[in-house]
Formats: C-alpha cells, structure tokens, sequence
C-alpha cells in the first residue's frame, strides 16, 4: 500500500499506531500492497483535519485517526486494483477498523473526558433591516 499515515497532531494518542497497524495488516494481507513509509511526508501526517487546534471541522483531539492512500494512480496495477476491485479494498479497510474496534473497547479509547477548547465564535453577520 502507498502510504498510510497517523495524526502526527496526536503524538501522544494512544491508539494511533494500534488502528495504523490494524487497517495497515488487513488492506496488505488483501491487496498484497506493502506499505510505503518512505513517501509519508510531515505535510501529509500534519493534515489539516488533524489539527483540531486551528480547524473548526478537524478530527476531535482524542478520536484515533489515520489517512489511507489506497495506491498510486500513476501505477498501472495499483490503479487496476482500485477501480476493478473497489469492494476488496473496502472490505479490507473495514476488517482493519473493526479488528481495531473489537480489540479497543470505547470504554478504553474514551474512558476519560477530554476538554477542548472551544474554537473561537465567530461574529455574527449583520443582517440587512428593510
């Protein structure tokens, strides 16, 4: 697989490296990808809806999250892959995630409550009188 990569904005999450592995395990062992770790770049692991600190709409600050390239389109069997086979690579993506929620229970993931700072209200627009 090209590249999966954590939320370098929750170094310190628990359960990162633990949903990477799962879904990495499962789309590899289905598609026979590798994963390529040599092509994750600080931009892609800095992704924007990673940084709940400066994006409204970001992933929340304690929810495990990773990003999955599923191939390259620039790779004549990777892209094959991807458009004949898109229920496999699904399938396998889904097997990792529930691999991962079966062997983290919410109770864990969730068990104490994380306060976040509110993003910033914004002003409210003024609105036209007649």
């Amino acid at each position: 697989m090209p590249a999966l990569f954590p939320n370098d904005w929750l170094a310190d999450a628990p359960y990162e490296d633990a949903l990477l592995n799962d879904i990495k395990d499962s789309f590899g062992a289905a598609t026979g990808l590798e994963y390529d770790a040599t092509h994750v770049t600080k931009s892609m692991s800095g992704y924007f809806a990673f940084n709940w600190s400066r994006f409204q709409h970001a992933v929340a600050a304690h929810t495990p999250a990773v990003i999955l390239e599923m191939g390259y389109v620039s790779n004549d069997d990777d892209r094959s892959l991807m458009l004949d086979k898109p229920d496999l690579l699904a399938a396998s993506i889904a097997d990792g995630v529930m691999k991962f929620l079966n062997e983290t229970p919410r109770s864990q993931i969730f068990g104490q409550d994380l306060v976040v700072p509110a993003f910033p209200s914004r002003p409210a627009r003024p609105t036209a009188s007649p």
